[in-house]
């Protein structure tokens, strides 16, 4: 397994942006439950950010972004086309140990061949993907 790390794959403001829109979507309609059953039995709580972009043109910016500059570098590191990545689902997930939700996600394989962490925040300790 490789991991591949790129910084600043959006900006600060696109990160405030998607925080409070999380936070705003969270506080009216609360975190959807169940979508990834299949991770350690228990399922994660995660939100597709079409829900928190209902604006196409908003989302589709944020995608450009995440496109751009993370295929770029995926498929240079990887010796690959940046054809050869796509986006099958995008989401946000939080965790929080002095909450009662998930605090962690366990060892797990997901179903496509690449997968990818785009932090929106560095305030925590921890978050080791392998």
């Amino acid at each position: 397994m490789m991991t591949v790390v790129v910084e600043k794959v959006l900006t600060s403001q696109d990160c405030t942006e998607i925080i409070q829109r999380t936070d705003d979507y969270v506080m009216k309609y609360g975190w959807p439950r169940g979508r990834h059953v299949d991770f350690n039995i228990r399922p994660t709580n995660d939100l597709p950010m079409d829900r928190i972009f209902p604006d196409e043109i908003a989302l589709n910016n944020i995608v450009k972004k995440i496109k751009s500059k993370l295929f770029i570098s995926m498929a240079k590191a990887l010796n690959l086309q940046r054809r050869k990545f796509f986006l099958t689902d995008l989401f946000l997930t939080q965790y929080n140990a002095s909450e009662q939700g998930r605090t962690y996600l366990g060892p797990h394989k997901d179903k496509s061949q690449w997968s990818f962490v785009v932090l929106l925040n560095n305030e925590f300790e921890g978050g080791l993907a392998a």
